[in-house]
């Protein structure tokens, strides 16, 4: 079982308001994960989430979520970081997405990787699960839901 606690702390949930496009919202994904893991670098970060994003879209269909992804050889432990947007970001040709699940793995993770993916996928493709992240008004509100969501499909 993947810990959530450690792949996303409280303090990498943020709410970025003016966010104008994609690159600008990975940007700030790419920032705040250089900031939770010291060795890396937000630049090199923006590069590979970039380069993800330009081999097919990570938005979950209609869900309103994308979750960019990338492997780091500098990267020591599964980090996570969760953004909230406004206005909605366009990550596709039709998708837009209000929530920002980026995530950077070490090299050698691949299972714990998926894992991951497959999890912020079951908890963002339900609706109900959607309408309680949104309703969120602070980021320590929007960790704590999200974090008991994927305790709630963890445990089904």
């Amino acid at each position: 079982m993947i810990d959530f606690n450690s792949i996303l702390q409280p303090t990498s949930v943020e709410f970025v308001q003016e966010c104008k496009s994609r690159k600008s919202a990975l940007e700030s994904a790419s920032n705040l994960l250089s900031r939770r893991c010291e060795q890396l670098d937000a630049r090199d970060l923006l590069e590979k989430l970039t380069a993800r994003e330009e081999l097919g879209s990570t938005a979950l269909d209609d869900s309103g979520v994308a979750i960019p992804h990338c492997r780091d050889d500098h990267c020591s432990f599964p980090a996570a970081v969760l953004l909230r947007v406004e206005p909605d970001v366009q990550f596709g040709p039709d998708e837009y997405v209000k929530l920002i699940m980026a995530l950077v793995v070490p090299n050698k993770e691949t299972s714990s990787h998926l894992e991951i993916l497959k999890t912020v996928a079951l908890v963002c493709s339900q609706e109900s699960n959607m309408v309680r992240l949104l309703e969120a008004s602070s980021s320590t509100e929007l960790h704590s839901t999200f974090m008991q969501l994927v305790n709630e499909v963890s445990a089904s």
